[in-house]
């Protein structure tokens, strides 16, 4: 009775060892070929970045009549420092591909266009929120269009542009938010998606 249980743990134990082996392995070819693309990246010779789809604010933005307050005053401060700047959406994009694209050498500037990218967005959704709470809903919805428009991942604003939609009377609206966010490389894009399609009850 004692040979089989004997045997199997045997086996279990050549099993194990198996898998431990097999799963170091698999860790070092993952470290080596991490290492390897980001030695290559490091050497990557500086490329042109003109032509990027860098993002402008529109002047409209700026015509838009709001209350006076602090968190305005800020936002409009903040707006008025990034018109002029370059500003990109590099979301889901890793350090690792920007060098291997562009270079090492514009890592540094393009980090810093989409640390604007981040300020944007943030700043464009609290225009909005203070436009909505004020009762000018359509500009709140012009902002949030503009700043989804860009391949905005923030989960406020589409939460916010769905209740303007369905409160100005344009459900329909929603459907095109979900082809947006259904196109998103982000981490927060299956969160947006369920909150869509709670809205509509109709999955995409």
């Amino acid at each position: 009775m004692k040979m089989p249980v004997l045997t199997s743990v045997v086996i279990f134990i050549i099993l194990l060892f198996w898998f431990i082996k097999r799963s170091a392995k698999k860790s070092r070819d993952e470290i080596e070929a991490f290492v390897n693309r980001e030695n290559e990246a490091n050497t990557t010779r500086k490329q042109p970045i003109d032509d990027l789809p860098y993002i402008k604010i529109p002047e409209e933005l700026f015509l838009i009549e709001y209350t006076d307050c602090a968190k305005m005053q800020e936002v409009m401060r903040n707006l008025d420092f990034l018109k002029d700047k370059r500003i990109l959406n590099l979301t889901g994009i890793s350090n690792t591909d920007l060098k291997l694209q562009y270079g090492a050498a514009n890592l540094p500037e393009l980090s810093e266009c989409d640390e604007r990218y981040t300020l944007l967005v943030r700043n464009l959704q609290n225009f909005a929120e203070c436009l909505s709470d004020d009762g000018d809903e359509q500009s709140a919805i012009k902002i949030l269009e503009f700043s989804i428009s860009t391949g905005s991942d923030a989960l406020g604003s589409y939460s916010l542009l769905t209740k303007l939609y369905e409160k100005a009377g344009t459900p329909e609206k929603i459907n095109a938010l979900k082809e947006k966010a259904a196109g998103l490389n982000s981490l927060t894009a299956p969160s947006i998606m369920r909150m869509l399609e709670k809205a509509t009850d109709t999955p995409i």
